[in-house]
């Protein structure tokens, strides 16, 4: 009976020693071997007003205008990127002193893939001015991830 309790005793202080050594073993992977990964992503875009490479910071020419006119231009983005992006137009110095007017992009805050495309459409209305003269501005076009 005696040699039966001490066979347990000794079983069982094994199997004590043996889940305190694989506890150890985890932390020890956990705390000093963590697991780590570097992703690097590319915000990369290419932009076309009506079918021609535009580069970000341009002015845009619409021509002449009238108050109570608008007008349109095919403005396309491309993904060129690793990594889905949403989009941006925004414009520098919009709008000018004596210029009411409004310009938006019908594919702002779009979310684009790598190698995907958003079409929309460049509107400029011109709501009124005061005299005649040449207002100028610029666009950005900027990618968030």
């Amino acid at each position: 009976m005696i040699r039966k309790k001490l066979i347990k005793a000794i079983v069982g202080l094994i199997a004590t020693v043996l889940a305190v050594a694989a506890v150890y073993a985890v932390y020890y992977q956990i705390h000093y071997y963590p697991s780590q990964v570097y992703v690097s992503g590319e915000i990369k875009l290419e932009a076309y007003l009506n079918n021609t490479l535009w580069a970000n910071g341009t002015t845009i020419d619409w021509g002449n205008m009238s108050i109570g006119e608008t007008k349109t231009m095919n403005f396309s983005v491309k993904n060129t990127g690793n990594m889905p992006l949403t989009v941006f137009l925004t414009l520098h110095d919009f709008p000018p002193t004596n210029l009411i007017a409004d310009c938006t992009w019908s594919a702002n805050q779009t979310t684009i893939y790598p190698d995907d495309w958003a079409n929309g459409t460049l509107t400029l209305t011109i709501t009124d001015a005061v005299g005649n003269q040449t207002y100028e501005w610029s666009y950005w076009l900027c990618g968030e991830p």
